[in-house]
């Protein structure tokens, strides 16, 4: 197992795609790796369980996870995002406004928003109902009101052989190629090489939801994250607010 793993570091990362499972140039990184671990570990406490193997070969500290980073992302400032929503307005892909606010304001994953489906959409319950996500649960993204109004705009209109919100015009049956738009965009709002990727929204949204104070709890059903333990990178940002307040209101000094 130590030696499949140690082989792991080797293969580089895939990317799923509308036409399907593309490797990347990029190394899988020691999370990942150590997913695929708990993922293997779990099979293997069931059949310790169950009787079918008599002891489990990754406890013990026969098996030990890779050290992963410290968690901390890239965020947007409120002028970054207001740069980005700006350029998105004037893009050539009519829907990019749409896509990048729906990122923003819901803090989904990128592939979640890519193969959103009509069907999904409920615009009278202000919520778009996603049947199964990442980590194999259904969740509801938050649909504010300007994300509803130009969605109902986009109904309208949208082609009638195609089940996606974010369609390509070329071949409507298929969800946006979003890479090209997402470049241009970025690169007019002054952002290429500055560390921001589309997954840079989400990490956005849950940052602004922790600030806003929000508990994980109430970002986790947000954000669609499965467990708490997950957004304890977001933690430090609270504890930040904490100190602010105590100097502002609890120090006895005057300003």
């Amino acid at each position: 197992i130590n030696g499949c793993l140690l082989t792991l570091r080797t293969r580089r990362a895939r990317l799923r795609t509308t036409d399907g499972i593309k490797q990347t140039d990029r190394p899988l990184t020691p999370a990942t790796i150590n997913r695929y671990a708990a993922a293997l570990s779990a099979v293997l406490g069931f059949a310790l369980q169950h009787g079918v193997i008599d002891n489990h070969p990754m406890k013990g500290g026969k098996v030990k996870k890779l050290r992963e980073n410290d968690g901390r992302q890239r965020i947007l400032t409120e002028d970054e995002e207001s740069r980005l929503l700006d350029a998105a307005k004037v893009s050539e892909w009519s829907m990019m406004w749409l896509y990048l606010r729906m990122l923003l304001t819901t803090g989904a994953r990128r592939s979640e928003v890519n193969f959103l489906k009509w069907e999904y959409v409920h615009l009278d319950e202000k919520v778009a109902i996603l049947p199964k996500t990442k980590n194999g649960n259904p969740r509801a993204l938050p649909l504010v009101a300007d994300v509803r109004e130009a969605l109902a705009a986009a109904a309208k209109i949208r082609p009638l052989d195609s089940d996606y919100v974010f369609y390509d015009p070329r071949d409507p049956a298929k969800p946006k190629p979003v890479e090209v738009p997402w470049k241009a965009c970025r690169k007019a709002a002054g952002l290429e090489g500055q560390g921001v990727v589309i997954h840079t929204t989400r990490h956005t949204a849950v940052t602004k939801l922790v600030k806003g104070g929000a508990n994980l709890a109430q970002v986790a059903a947000v954000s669609g994250h499965k467990t708490l333990a997950m957004l304890k990178r977001y933690e430090h940002l609270a504890s930040q607010d904490a100190v602010e307040l105590a100097e502002r209101l609890l120090s006895g000094k005057k300003k």
